[in-house]
């Protein structure tokens, strides 16, 4: 997606960010995820933070999230843009 920077590994953070949105993700699709792990991000800043991640879901299964949080230091305002099922770990994001 242009404008987003290299993709990255999920750190802690991201890790602890995405655990505290897995539930509006769930949700917003109507999914359950047993696993919803972290492993790879990538981020665009502008009037916020655009957030791309791909998510661990089971072993071998992989979805991608896309989210927008407009301030840095709240999970609350966090809006959850897209979910793209069926990926694999070498799936560009």
């Amino acid at each position: 997606m242009s404008g987003y920077n290299l993709m990255r590994l999920a750190d802690d953070e991201i890790k602890e960010l995405l655990k505290s949105i897995k539930s509006k993700v769930e949700n917003k699709f109507n999914k359950q995820y047993k696993l919803f792990d972290a492993i790879a991000f990538t981020i665009n800043n502008s009037n916020g933070i655009n957030y791309n991640t791909k998510v661990r879901i089971d072993i071998g299964k992989f979805i991608h999230v896309k989210f927008f949080q407009p301030n840095k230091n709240s999970i609350n305002d966090i809006e959850i843009i897209d979910l793209e099922e069926n990926k694999k770990l070498d799936d560009e994001l």
